[in-house]
């Protein structure tokens, strides 16, 4: 910066001018600026490490740390947002579960005495801890990560086996004190608060703030506060937590918020939702302190701005991937419960809009379509979901309340919804069950600023299902994209026929993440095995492709067309053609050679199939399910149908194994400028 400027000096006078000097200011200035920022942040990031061990220090960031502390108790509970916080409420929901809601008493209560053991489920993991929890445990082997300097810890540990970060964050998430919390309330058994206070304090010991990796991600603490605040609200009534408890536990919380808050980027997207809603869910229960009220003051306007930043005109979050458009749906989806009058009306429609956006991505099983990266992660507590596999539907249903949309109402699904109860109450889980279900008159529709076609035949558990991906790479560096431009998902009769690879893990060598964004994962074109754009680090896309793309809809069928220059001197189009009820659909793949380009190239069309799907090649026919045929059209040219497996994830940190089609063809490009190739997906008659 010094040598820069020092340059520009030289240029300064020698010529000088008014709006030089006026730029060469101006440049100063920003630096000036720039530098007593990240010096501040550097101080206070120094404070919190000391204010961890003294009070002293954290006088220096909290001046009213003494009342804080002392009646932090007091505070949280009066003016906790949650309906649980509400003592009547409470009793009514208890007698509600009680009577109305048996299994999934039972289930919590199982899931909080494997807690009491020490047995611990992550991301479908699952570790036996003999002794006290280890909060640094990997849940691969017997790896541990370092207690040393958060900075200093490598993310990816670069081994033959795949251990990845996130399961140990995850861990940290603490979402299992929510359930001790829960089945505290529903039993009045004083174990449950005293296995809480015996992990939640262990915890706190031996997590100073910038040491180990649970410092490491914000995103991942903010996870872990919200968790804190909702499993603290159970235990109103225990008589185990003693006001040493609560002063440790109302430091801590307030050194982590402290800390979101002097690093949080509000210009990242699901991060900067996240961080922000936890510090505006912690403002929001102490904003009566003076420099919290700014907290919460701040942390609103950011996040009614993050809404319009974030939310497309048709609803679909920006990032463009269906796990993440779920993630920050569920964080407004909190603040629509803890703040409704906050909202101005437009931002409110743009969050009613992404229900309707999962309504109709829901596929016919309640599965849910994988569409760029997906990590799994919940700000609603897992617990208070039916189930893992019912999380789509239980969230659109909680939006049929909030908005009173019937039309949300998943018409399959069980009415007994414990996320309703939990979190708007007994009134609102009667409000949905008097609540008749009414079809959508449109079953079929074309979210045109994503790029999206989803639709199915009907609203049933036996539909036929079509997700058509005609998005474009997100802006900025698209981190959570893939290659996957003109990608088809596809169930028919209600069973999933062409599905995505999905994303195993984040942060394991670079090699083995990728494959599962490449565009071999997916069901597209690949010209000579090439991307349809270069991967740059984990996190990455560089040289992203322009794209063109029309949408009809007519009386009988519906077709959409994708243009896109992703591959180096090619400009491929993807048209597909389907009848209303999606049982047959028809794909036009043209690739058009550009930059006078006369080679041979490989084109590679891939469809993947789930693993148990009976696939029977013949010629230029795969039989699928004895009930459904892929056809290619059959031209001069010679093509290769091969059939393999490949890498499939249906969750986060898992991986299986789907089938794959390969119809291969060597294209030379000196004899012809444009390639057509044609497919048939149609019943067995």
């Amino acid at each position: 910066m010094i040598t820069q400027n020092s340059t520009r000096i030289k240029k300064l006078f020698k010529k000088p001018t008014l709006t030089s000097f006026l730029d060469f200011f101006i440049n100063i200035k920003n630096c000036i600026i720039k530098y007593l920022l990240n010096f501040s942040k550097f101080k206070n990031n120094i404070l919190l490490e000391h204010s961890f061990y003294s009070n002293h220090f954290f006088n220096k960031i909290f001046p009213e740390k003494d009342y804080y502390i002392n009646n932090f108790r007091d505070f949280f509970y009066s003016n906790n947002p949650f309906c649980f916080a509400d003592e009547n409420e409470r009793k009514s929901l208890l007698k509600k579960l009680e009577n109305e809601f048996s299994e999934y008493k039972k289930k919590v209560i199982s899931k909080a005495d494997s807690i009491l053991k020490n047995k611990i489920s992550v991301l479908r993991k699952e570790y036996q801890f003999t002794t006290n929890i280890n909060w640094f445990y990997s849940f691969f082997g017997n790896y541990n990560w370092p207690i040393k300097r958060t900075n200093e810890i490598k993310w990816i540990i670069n081994t033959k086996n795949d251990i990845d970060l996130k399961f140990s964050l995850r861990l940290n998430y603490h979402q299992d004190f929510i359930t001790l919390g829960l089945v505290y309330c529903l039993t009045n058994d004083e174990k449950y608060a005293l296995k809480y206070i015996d992990l939640i304090t262990d915890w706190i010991k031996k997590n100073p703030p910038n040491i180990g990796i649970n410092w490491i991600d914000l995103l991942e603490i903010s996870h872990r506060i919200i968790s804190w605040i909702i499993a603290l609200t159970f235990f109103k009534n225990s008589k185990s937590i003693t006001k040493d408890h609560f002063k440790l536990i109302a430091k801590s919380l307030y050194l982590q918020v402290f800390y979101i808050k002097l690093n949080s980027n509000k210009n990242s997207y699901n991060h900067a939702i996240g961080e922000n809603y936890t510090i505006f869910l912690f403002s929001k229960i102490f904003k009566s302190f003076r420099s919290i009220n700014k907290w919460y003051k701040n942390s609103s306007k950011i996040l009614i701005k993050q809404i319009t930043r974030q939310i497309q005109e048709d609803g679909v979050h920006i990032e463009q991937s269906t796990n993440y458009h779920r993630l920050v749906l569920e964080i407004f989806a909190l603040l629509l419960i803890t703040e409704p009058d906050i909202i101005p009306s437009k931002e409110l429609k743009l969050i009613e809009s992404m229900f309707e956006f999962l309504k109709y991505i829901i596929k016919p099983n309640g599965d849910f379509p994988q569409v760029g990266d997906s990590d799994d992660a919940h700000f609603i507590p897992i617990i208070f979901f039916t189930n893992e596999k019912n999380i789509p539907q239980d969230l659109l249903n909680l939006g049929a309340v909030l908005f009173n949309r019937p039309e949300f109402k998943l018409k399959y699904n069980d009415d007994k919804i414990p996320l309703i109860l939990l979190l708007l109450g007994n009134d609102k889980l009667k409000m949905y069950e008097d609540m008749e279900y009414v079809s959508t008159k449109y079953n079929i529709k074309y979210f045109a600023k994503s790029g999206y076609v989803v639709g199915k035949s009907d609203w049933t558990a036996k539909a036929n299902y079509l997700f058509f991906d005609m998005g474009q790479f997100c802006s900025g560096s698209s981190g959570h994209d893939h290659s996957d431009i003109s990608n088809i998902i596809y169930s028919f009769r209600g069973k999933p026929i062409l599905i995505d690879s999905g994303t195993y893990m984040y942060n394991i060598p670079l090699s083995r993440r990728i494959l599962f964004q490449s565009s071999k994962a997916h069901n597209i074109i690949s010209i000579d095995n090439k991307n349809q754009a270069l991967i740059s680090g984990s996190w990455g896309w560089e040289y992203q492709p322009k794209i063109k793309r029309k949408f009809f809809k007519e009386e009988t069928y519906l077709k959409a067309i994708i243009e896109h220059n992703g591959y180096k001197n090619f400009i491929t189009r993807r048209q597909l053609i389907a009848s209303n009820n999606l049982d047959e659909i028809k794909i036009i793949d043209l690739i058009i050679s550009t930059n006078n380009y006369k080679g041979k190239s490989m084109i590679s069309s891939f469809f993947h199939f789930p693993e148990e799907t009976s696939l029977e090649i013949s010629r230029n026919i795969v039989k699928i399910n004895t009930n459904l045929i892929l056809e290619k059209k059959i031209d001069k040219n010679i093509f290769k149908i091969i059939k393999g497996t490949f890498p499939y994830s249906p969750y986060y940190g898992v991986k299986k194994s789907s089938q794959i089609i390969e119809f291969r063809i060597n294209q030379d490009f000196s004899k012809c400028k444009m390639f057509r190739l044609i497919y048939y997906l149609y019943p067995k008659k």
